[in-house]
């Protein structure tokens, strides 16, 4: 246990220094550790969505009066603000110091992931070269979705690995949840659950196929069934948020 402890604890100081020192340069180079939070257009949609979340309950367009639902943007992200606003208010500082959190919290994911293929000691260092990734810190000082984006990513892979394991129904609902939660923090995830669909049937019918040749029998139309029950699950629990949201958008848009 000690040996697992120390690279965590070791990740995490490094984390804290590394953050803590690029937020002081922003500050020493703009004046503020907010310099480069809303310097987009999409950080300041973001920011007025999940304002708008905490002050109306409602998912509209902040520049709107009267509020109009906006159905451009996905909820993922403002949602993920506005928790944060309502806790700590809606200062940038505050939601930025959230986000070098996350950054640091994504380290020690990929570390917790990196050591199921390699020992402790590779691990940490693999941890440590993504500590220091450049997109990695530079993103972490904007308002935008790529920091919570790669949480999801990574919480994904660790849940895959839980699934194909495991083969229960119950991890492949929690890893369809997670990617449909994930494709509304940032479409692009949209093909992701292809790709995991797909290594689910798979994997569950190399492994039936295995356990029949093992036992010199041939496959039944029962154990046809179990091998696409974990894709089922998965699709269902998927699509549950994504088909809400489009639900959501169908009655306020038409």
């Amino acid at each position: 246990m000690l040996s697992f402890r120390r690279p965590v604890v070791f990740l995490l100081f490094a984390g804290l220094v590394v953050h803590l020192g690029v937020v002081m340069t922003v500050r020493a180079r703009t004046g503020s550790i907010d310099g480069y939070a809303l310097q987009s257009l999409d950080s300041t949609e973001f920011f007025g969505l999940a304002q708008n979340l905490v002050a109306h309950g409602e998912f509209v367009d902040p520049a709107d009066a009267p509020p109009k639902p906006n159905t451009w943007r996905t909820p993922g992200y403002p949602a993920f603000l506005a928790i944060f606003i309502a806790l700590l208010g809606d200062s940038p500082v505050m939601l930025v110091g959230v986000q070098q959190a996350l950054s640091v919290l994504n380290v020690l994911l990929l570390f917790l992931i990196a050591r199921n293929h390699m020992n402790d000691r590779r691990a940490m260092v693999a941890g440590l070269f993504f500590l220091v990734e450049p997109y990695h810190l530079y993103y972490s000082l904007w308002l935008l979705s790529t920091t919570l984006f790669v949480t999801a990513i990574l919480l994904i892979w660790m849940v895959w690995r839980r699934t194909l394991s495991t083969g229960q129904a119950r991890w492949a609902a929690l890893l369809g949840l997670l990617t449909g939660l994930t494709i509304l923090i940032r479409p692009a995830a949209v093909f992701v659950p292809v790709v995991l669909l797909g290594g689910l049937l798979v994997a569950k019918w190399r492994a039936r196929k295995s356990e029949s040749s093992a036992t010199g029998t041939s496959a039944s139309w029962l154990a046809a069934c179990k091998t696409g029950l974990p894709g089922a699950v998965f699709a269902v629990a998927c699509f549950a948020p994504v088909g809400g949201w489009m639900l959501r958008n169908h009655h306020v848009a038409g």
